[in-house]
């Protein structure tokens, strides 16, 4: 399984030298392209949910699609795909049932992220930004209720939080396996100087 990892580390990077944020950066965008539309898409077909969901799932996916192209040209806009991310995640919460939808999961898992992709005080930022969107959610989720599109049978909900949970394992645990796998990010983590592009 490691030599696996080592593979798609050396595919992802091209044999070029990295930041090592980059090598699990570029392998979660193509994770979530991928299963967002061979899995949520066609789960979310199965859903009585909003009109707009799966055309907002569709621009997403395509803005991560193109965030990954520009990764290899040589611009990490890793900064834009997690506002961008959060940005998505406010829209499908309340699209997807709020609190009681599986978007929560997904919050737990981009919060994780912002450990693993930034630094010092960029991470400490990052990571209370998701806090504060997460717990901004639930407020308007209590004081504005209307504003949520609830699931209209058990059934969908259960789908819902089923299909989530799979998703997010699918995303998270290979990306963690290879950053903790991988030699590279071992041995260079403390060492490679790294510079994002902001927008």
């Amino acid at each position: 399984m490691d030599r696996v990892f080592s593979e798609i580390s050396k595919i992802l990077t091209y044999g070029e030298p990295l930041p090592p944020q980059i090598v699990p950066f570029r392998m979660l965008c193509i994770a979530i392209v991928v299963s967002y539309f061979m899995i949520v898409m066609p789960m979310n077909s199965q859903l009585a949910a909003s009109t707009f969901l799966n055309p907002t799932v569709v621009v997403y996916a395509i803005l991560i699609l193109v965030i990954y192209l520009v990764s290899l040209r040589g611009i990490h806009l890793i900064k834009s795909a997690y506002i961008l991310t959060l940005f998505f995640l406010s829209i499908c919460w309340l699209l997807k049932g709020g609190s009681k939808g599986s978007i929560s999961y997904f919050y737990l898992s981009t919060a994780g992220f912002s450990i693993l992709l930034f630094r010092n005080t960029l991470r400490i930022v990052m990571f209370f930004l998701i806090l504060l969107n997460y717990a901004a959610l639930i407020f308007i989720e209590w004081r504005f209720p209307s504003l949520t599109v609830p699931f209209l049978s058990a059934n969908d909900q259960y789908l819902d939080l089923v299909t989530g949970f799979v998703i997010n394992v699918l995303i998270t645990v290979p990306v963690i396996h290879l950053v903790v796998t991988s030699k590279k990010f071992r041995h260079k983590r403390n060492n490679v100087c790294q510079t994002f592009s902001i927008f």
